[in-house]
């Protein structure tokens, strides 16, 4: 693993990221506003999601919508750039966590069942797969795998099936909390950190 460089997080708790072909999305599950950052952590937009308490704690983009997950209540959404919801399902578990988009479906993790979710845009879930980390929080595709980060270990890179791949070190150990991947680097939000950091790095 080779940091890149970092940033402070416009969020205590930079519980969801993803990448939505442009610039880096935080879903700051802390202060429940979605902030749209540029690759120097510069804040070009901000969606205050209040009064609705939401708590944002995975995200991934398809290219069109977002989804994003609602750990006060149990629902998962697909919203739009200004967090305009164009639907709404139920989550696929107890608390779900990280999220990501294959080409195909999209992916979630489930910090308490441990448990990697496939769903297709109508919420249904079409495969799942047990995840190779207790409490994972982050998930993220490369192109080719899947990589599982956490709060307590290494980031796995699986397969679709479950298999692992190989496992590399994250930035400045663990305590992980959401994970990104921009087409050439991953991106991604560390908890337990004074400030909370943001770390770019690669896989080499």
């Amino acid at each position: 693993m080779t940091e890149i460089k970092k940033f402070a997080s416009p969020d205590i708790n930079p519980g969801g990221l993803t990448w939505n072909g442009k610039y880096l999305v935080l879903g700051g599950a802390a202060t429940e506003i979605i902030s749209t950052l540029n690759r120097k952590g510069e804040q070009v937009k901000a969606v205050d999601t209040h009064p609705v308490p939401y708590d944002p704690g995975s995200y991934a983009f398809d290219g069109k919508y977002s989804l994003t997950n609602n750990q006060v209540g149990t629902s998962v959404d697909l919203v739009d750039g200004d967090f305009n919801k164009k639907k709404t399902f139920t989550e696929p578990g107890t608390h779900t966590m990280g999220g990501a988009y294959d080409g195909k479906y999209f992916i979630i993790c489930d910090d308490e069942t441990n448990k990697v979710y496939f769903l297709d845009r109508a919420g249904t879930i079409i495969r799942t797969i047990d995840s190779p980390v207790s409490a994972p929080t982050g998930v993220e595709w490369d192109g080719k795998y899947l990589n599982i980060a956490s709060e307590t270990s290494d980031i796995y890179v699986i397969d679709r099936a479950g298999s692992v791949v190989k496992t590399f070190s994250p930035p400045n150990g663990a305590n992980l909390v959401s994970l990104a991947h921009d087409g050439k680097y991953f991106w991604a939000g560390k908890g337990l950190a004074f400030p909370p950091i943001v770390y770019c790095f690669d896989r080499a």
